[in-house]
Order: structure tokens, then sequence, then C-alpha cells
């Protein structure tokens, strides 16, 4: 746990104020690969599956934001996913093809497939149609309805596993791809009607195709695992030009929108452009544009966006890049919501994983203040209280831990616990020690059967009662209240009529009494906990999603953050726009426009100082602030690099060891952007002259990854 310390300098008041902040550096997740991918065009939203079955949605009209996360299902093996408008279904090794519900986040139908276990799958837009392919050769095509599969038949049987499977844009072809053999069958008659041969790089061993697509003049783009990328003429039968891309594996292929550039990759991790180009003759032909190496690792899938395409693969970042700025954007695998909950200024913090909590407890030093570089030595090193594990590894939605460090609660998707942690008093003025951890039984045992998608903790003024917010799939608040007995008990609901909200809960936010609650169609209401009552119902700045919202410790205002960069604060009582959400968005800072990800969270240390981050960048914002400094004052000293976890460093800036200079931004509000060459995973204020940062480092995730593909270069051993 790394100390650090922070002046801030107001204006024309020449005060310093120290912040000190803990960088804890022991957050070890665990990456899960990322194992195929689907993007719909209509509601701009990225779907993945991870390696253990778990679901992401991504909003990717804008800065990427991880907007909603699908626990796995028991026993469920997802092999492939797809779009059709905004419906996303899975099949997988089960042999089942399931619908989800967004709202919900859980399975909302399920169809069987014929034959057993489904390896791939596609749909067409021209039909509304599904087809699916199977273990024992079988396609099978559904109708899509509004609310439901109904089977429409089943093609001709083939021989051996079918790995890949496309549509013709229009719908009277699909295409299909299995071991050194592609098939191009006719939706009407269910018979293939023509059949193509890969040939083998060696004899006696086998060419799988996995991946494939169709263009609109009957063009096929293949890529097997001998390295090659081959194109076909559907048409005919005949083979046009092979491509001998990569030097292992080619696993996907897709398209642009257009259908005019397609992108191809695998095990070696180079994503190869190809063009279609028209000759004099009026012919068209494909050639090997430009090529991009975007990880170290296999690539498992690959998604065409407007101007950006994404990759996922075993390194289990999400990786966006361009090929004209050659920008490229990773994405490190961490939970949808902060992965730390402080308890007030106890010094303890809660730390979520994907199937269990920790409660930790902080180093802390003596010394108050240093030199500018200087180490804060630790008289007492960080130290593990408890872990808490869900039964039969759950995947969390949400935890919380309150202000005393007393309670602390979990859901998952069939089940919301809540514990309590026994403290023995400390004894000549050391610090308490923990007993055990109980769990708490609720009055109403159907209350813990709908668990919430995210929850808060709060106390009001003058109870001595702890109460738990939640939120759900569905628009509704509940209060809940941990007796002096130990039990949890209904107090309050708001259904969806009474907090004007029209589709299921995304944030919550409390601070005293004051409660402001967002939907995902970025809806924000703000509710009085005491009387159980709407103050208002807030504007919205902007159309695109919402990524963070907090209240500020006064309760008068709201900080609202979107993904298109603008940032918005909300007069809770008059519902309008304070003057500084105007001056900050008319004359964004290219440093602040610059970032290439969305903001992850939001806090206010102060009524006037607000704490925003990504996983790039630590943001400080004074909204005091009315004249740039002077550069004299702008000045921040080098960090001494400290590579231990229990170390502690002073310097003039809430940066971190080997981090880079933050960016001061000018105009009347001021803004420090500091870059971190590490993930930083979350940002929380423990008090008012305190931050939390949790870092996450590439080695420590490269650290659990599987070895990557050996490449001999020239001069290297």
């Amino acid at each position: 746990c790394l100390i650090h310390f922070y002046k801030r300098t107001f204006l024309r008041v020449f005060k310093m104020a120290p912040f000190r902040v803990h960088t804890i550096r022991f957050y070890e997740p665990e990456p899960k690969a990322i194992h195929t991918m689907a993007f719909s065009r209509d509601n701009k939203l990225l779907a993945l599956s991870r390696s253990d079955s778990s679901l992401e949605i991504w909003d990717v009209q804008h800065l990427p934001v991880f907007l909603k996360f699908i626990p796995p299902l028991n026993d469920v093996q997802i092999e492939c996913i797809s779009w059709y408008k905004n419906r996303l279904f899975s099949a997988g090794l089960h042999g089942f093809i399931y619908e989800y519900d967004l709202q919900r986040l859980d399975v909302k139908n399920k169809c069987a497939v014929t034959s057993g276990p489904a390896w791939c799958m596609s749909v067409s837009y021209a039909k509304n149609q599904i087809a699916v392919g199977t273990e024992e050769g079988f396609v099978n095509i559904f109708n899509i309805l509004p609310d439901s599969l109904e089977f429409h038949r089943i093609l001709d049987k083939q021989e051996g596993r079918i790995m890949c499977v496309a549509w013709h844009p229009k719908g009277q072809y699909i295409v299909t791809g299995s071991t050194d053999t592609i098939r191009v069958w006719s939706t009407n008659t269910g018979h293939p009607v023509a059949r193509m041969t890969t040939g083998r790089m060696e004899r006696k061993k086998e060419t799988i195709v996995w991946s494939l697509v169709m263009t609109e003049d009957s063009t096929i783009i293949s890529g097997d695992s001998s390295g090659r990328t081959s194109f076909w003429n559907g048409a005919n039968g005949t083979h046009v030009l092979t491509v001998h891309s990569h030097a292992a594996d080619v696993l996907t292929v897709t398209l642009n929108a257009k259908g005019n550039t397609a992108f191809a990759t695998g095990v070696e991790p180079t994503v190869m452009h190809f063009q279609e180009i028209r000759k004099p003759d009026g012919t068209r032909k494909w050639v090997k544009s430009l090529h991009r190496k975007v990880g170290d690792h296999d690539i498992r899938c690959l998604a065409s966006l407007k101007e950006n395409y994404v990759t996922g693969g075993v390194d289990s970042y999400l990786t966006i890049s361009n090929f004209s700025t050659k920008n490229i954007t990773r994405l490190p695998p961490v939970p949808r919501t902060s992965v730390i909950q402080m308890a007030g200024q106890t010094g303890l913090c809660l730390l979520k994983y994907r199937c269990h909590v920790e409660l930790w407890k902080l180093g802390e030093s003596e010394l108050k203040t240093g030199a500018i570089g200087s180490n804060l030595p630790l008289n007492r090193e960080p130290a593990k209280i408890v872990q808490l594990e869900t039964p039969h590894e759950e995947n969390l939605m949400c935890s919380g831990i309150d202000t005393d460090g007393t309670f602390i609660f979990y859901s998952t998707r069939k089940r919301f616990r809540v514990f309590e942690v026994e403290w023995t008093p400390g004894i000549n003025g050391k610090s308490p020690t923990p007993k055990g951890v109980q769990k708490l039984r609720f009055q109403d045992k159907s209350a813990s059967l709908e668990p919430p998608h995210c929850a808060a903790f709060f106390k009001a003024k003058g109870d001595s009662d702890t109460y738990i917010l939640c939120g759900y799939g569905v628009p509704r608040i509940e209060c809940f209240a941990i007796s002096r007995e130990g039990v949890v008990v209904t107090c309050w609901s708001l259904e969806a009529a009474a907090l004007q909200l029209t589709t299921s809960i995304q944030f919550i936010s409390v601070a005293g009494r004051t409660a402001v609650i967002s939907d995902f169609n970025s809806n924000i209401v703000a509710v009085d906990l005491k009387s159980v009552r709407l103050i208002s119902k807030l504007p919205a700045l902007s159309p695109a999603c919402i990524t963070a919202i907090t209240v500020s410790p006064d309760q008068k205002n709201c900080l609202v953050a979107y993904s298109d960069q603008k940032l918005a604060q909300i007069d809770i009582q008059t519902a309008k726009f304070t003057p500084f959400t105007g001056k900050f968005n008319q004359c964004l800072h290219p440093d602040w426009k610059s970032r290439q990800v969305a903001v992850s969270g939001a806090s206010y240390m102060k009524p006037d100082l607000m704490l925003l981050y990504d996983c790039q960048n630590l943001i400080l914002i004074d909204e005091e602030s009315e004249v740039p400094e002077p550069e004299e004052k702008l000045h921040i000293s080098e960090a001494n690099h400290d590579d231990s976890q229990d170390g502690s460093l002073i310097c003039s800036s809430p940066t971190y060891s080997n981090s880079l200079p933050p960016r001061i931004t000018g105009g009347r509000e001021r803004v420090r952007v500091h870059p971190n060459p590490n993930h930083l995973i979350a940002a929380v204020p423990m008090d008012s002259s305190t931050i939390v940062c949790v870092e996450l480092t590439p080695d420590q995730v490269e650290s659990k990854l599987p070895p990557s593909l050996r490449v001999k270069k020239f001069g290297a051993s």
C-alpha cells in the first residue's frame, strides 16, 4: 500500500492543503479470456462472452462503456453469440439457444437445437432467421418471432462438426465451414449447391475452417488452421485467391459495414486488412492492404465498428484499434461497478472480485508530512481481515460496506446476503480486532429471493439503525433496515410510477438522506430517504449513456459523467444545471477530450473539489478555481520509483510511483489530468484529505496468462 502526498494550491489564497493517497497494488483479479463477441449496428452495443460464459454488454457509440454484466449459468459453455436488433442470443455446448432479458440480466427464453452441442450461429436480417451449426453436422434454422424462436427446418446432414456458419446478406444462401471443406447451401431446398476443398499444408494434418463470411456478390472469405485467408467464388464454387497471412491459425474473419473491407486475425495477434478494389475492366479484386499487431496473445474474436475494430482473446483485454490514426486502447478485465468500497474514515476497505469479497485494513504511517519525493514509512502493514466467498462460485452483481465497517452485503444472480462483522474493542489505544462474521437473516424471507443489481448503505440523521437502498432489474427501489437484533427488515419501496423511471436501475448514489438514482435510459431522479418522496427529476445534458453519478457532501448538487466526455452538475432542489456545467463543457481542454476511455467513477472530496478517474487517468476538478496558476507553481517533482506493494511515497501531486506528470488545463475551472502507466481500477476518497487508489499493473495480468505464440526474430536467440 503506497501512501502519496498532494499539495492543493488555492488560487489567490496561498495556503497548502495536504492530500494523502493510498495506492493499493495487492488487488489481483483472475483474468478471463474473451471467447466470442458480436456488434449490434442497431443500438451500437457490443456483446462479448468470456471463458467462464459470463456476458458483458458495452456501449461503443462514443467512448467504450461497460454497461451491463450477465452472470454465467450453471453447466453452460457459450461458444457463439449474435444480435438481432436489440435482442441477444447465445448458443453453446449445452445444446440450447438462449435469449437474454437485458433488463433483468437473466435468461428470457431457451430453445433446443437438433443434434446436441452447437458450435456456431449466424443471424439473417433479410429473412428474420437464425442458423445454428452443430456437432453432428446439422444446420438448424429458426424463425425469429417477436417473443420467441420457432423451429423452421434442418439442412441436409454433412459429415463432421460444423465449425462456422454465415448467411448471404440477402438470405438465399448459407455457407458453412468444417474440416477441409466449405459448403454453400440453398435455404429454399436445404441442399448444398457448391462444395469447396481447402487443401492441406501437410498430408496427414487436417485443415479446419475456423471462420468465414459471405459478401453480397457471393464472395466467401475464410480463415483456417494453416494460417491462410482464402477467397472463394460462392456462386460457382471455385477458388479465387489464398494469402498466407499468418504464421498460425486464423481464428476470426469479419467484414466492415459496407462489405468492402475484411479483417482477419488469430493465434498470431496481427490484424490483417484486405481491401476490395475495382480494376480498369470493371471487375473487382481483393488485395492485402495494412496489418497491425494489437497484442501478444491469441485473438479469438473481432468486430468491426464504424471507424474502429475491436478484438478480444486470451489476454482478456478488450482492445479497440483504428487503422488510420493507429490508436490502440486496451481496457483491462475488471468488474463493471467499483471494485472498492471504503468504510468511512476507519481505514477499512472492501475489495470486490468475481466470486468473493475481501475486507482489508489499510496501512498507516505516523508521519503526516514530509519532503517532496521522500518516503513515508509504514508503522503498520496492510492486513486482510476477512474473505467472504459466494456459494457455488456465483458471480457478484454488487457489494458494499457501511461507514462503521460493521455490516457487509453482496448480491449475486440468485441471492442477496447481509453479514455483520463482530469486533473486539481495542485496548490501550490499539485498533479493534475482528472477532467473527455472522450472516443476518431477513424478516421477510421472500425479500431475499430477488437480489438487487445495485445497492448502497446509508444512515438517517439522528437514527442509529443502518439502512440498505437497493435497485433492481425493474424500475423499483427498496429500503431495508438492519435492526439491533441483527434482522434485516423491509422498510419501504418505490415503484416505477413514483420514481418516474422507465427501465432497470443503473446507479445509486447516497449522501446523507438524499439519493440520486439513474436507469439505463439516462433518466435521473433525486429521492428524499427520510420522507420517502421524489425531490425532483433531473435533466439530461446528453443523449450518451451515463458512466458515473455522485452527490455532493452538502446534498445540494449531483455530478453526472457521460460517455461523450460531457460533465453535468445539477442542483438537486431546482433540477437545473449549475453555472459550472456550461463553463466546463463550452471550452473542453484538449487534454480532457483526448482521453480514450470514459470516466469510470466520480466522487466529491469537498463540495468544491471533484475526484474522477478512468483506467488511464486520475482527474481532479477544482470548481472554485478562477484563473490559471502561475507557471512556476505548476512544477511537479518526479516521483521516486518504488516497486514494493507496502512502501510509501510523498510527492506534490496524486501521481503514482513511476507515473507521468499531470497535465494542467486552463480556464475558469481547473482540471488536473494525471496519466498513469498502470491500470487505475478505482479511486475513492476516504475523507476530505485522503484518497485511496487501486492499481493493476500489466505485469500482474501477464503473469496469469498462458504462453503466447513464439515467433523467431532476426538477431534474437
